[in-house]
């Protein structure tokens, strides 16, 4: 590592401060980038050594670390080089400003889609747990309010395919980002119409929403298999609530709680909870 010496002026006298010049490698090593990257950028023109000496070695100097910085900052905000070397090239106040604003409105919505993500993987872990349950039982739960955007699904069957593709699009994230599940009202099933579809539903949490599955006592149970034939499971429900004495109401919501660790239908399981009426 070398040292060169410059002279400034401070509070009215001169003082002399030391600007350390460091190898290629030591600056790479400083930054924690590999050292093929200064030289991308050098031969870009987009960030040079402070010493070229004649033998070819170059040196750069701790006063360019708030530079390289930026520049690393602003490609992992995605930012083109060329973009970078503009703004570097006629740097301004009133420029860096903008740019500032701009990309803290980038690093706000990438905050957004990662506190999204972190409360998808939550959810699925939440979800997990439930298999540690008795699959083959029917219990009686507490459930907290939860709010949903629901996508009617017509009575036809082609229809189904298109809700859904609705439903996706009306969803300020992607479709499988949280819980994503069907409904089937009380009527149907005290019909034994068991594999109706009324509705597809995501929970919202606190964003807007247009239905709200309010809090109380619900009838809970698991369906082992495939989701296209709920008919043993609902029989089993009902069976359990005439045993006793319990009424059900509004609709039944029906979830996938382990597709993304399944091998086959056969082991898919779908969880059905429905509100006891008072």
């Amino acid at each position: 590592m070398v040292n060169y010496t410059v002279s400034v002026k401070s509070t009215g006298r001169l003082i002399k401060m030391k600007d350390q010049l460091f190898t290629i490698q030591q600056y790479a090593d400083l930054h924690e980038i590999n050292k093929r990257t200064l030289h991308f950028y050098d031969q870009e023109g987009l960030f040079s050594p402070a010493v070229k000496k004649e033998n070819g070695y170059r040196y750069y100097s701790l006063s360019q670390g708030a530079t390289l910085e930026m520049i690393l900052t602003l490609r992992e905000l995605d930012m083109s080089l060329d973009d970078i070397k503009r703004y570097i090239e006629k740097r301004n106040p009133k420029d860096f400003d903008l740019l500032l604003e701009a990309k803290q409105r980038q690093v706000d919505e990438k905050i957004r889609e990662l506190k999204e993500m972190k409360d998808l993987l939550n959810t699925k872990q939440v979800q997990l747990r439930y298999l540690a349950e008795d699959l083959y039982s029917v219990q009686v739960v507490e459930c907290k309010k939860k709010n949903y955007l629901v996508t009617p699904v017509e009575e036809k069957k082609e229809s189904y395919v298109g809700a859904m593709i609705q439903h996706g699009k009306s969803l300020p994230h992607h479709l499988f980002n949280t819980e994503l599940g069907t409904m089937n009202h009380t009527d149907h099933l005290y019909k034994k119409d068991y594999n109706h579809t009324d509705g597809i539903f995501s929970d919202m949490g606190a964003l807007k929403s247009n239905h709200t599955r309010s809090s109380g006592s619900f009838v809970r149970a698991f369906h082992v298999g495939d989701f296209n034939d709920l008919t043993p499971t609902y029989e089993r429900i009902l069976a359990y609530c005439s045993k006793q004495h319990l009424k059900l109401e509004g609709y039944a919501y029906e979830l996938g709680i382990n597709d993304l660790c399944v091998m086959s239908m056969e082991e898919y399981v779908t969880m059905i909870e429905i509100k006891i009426k008072p």
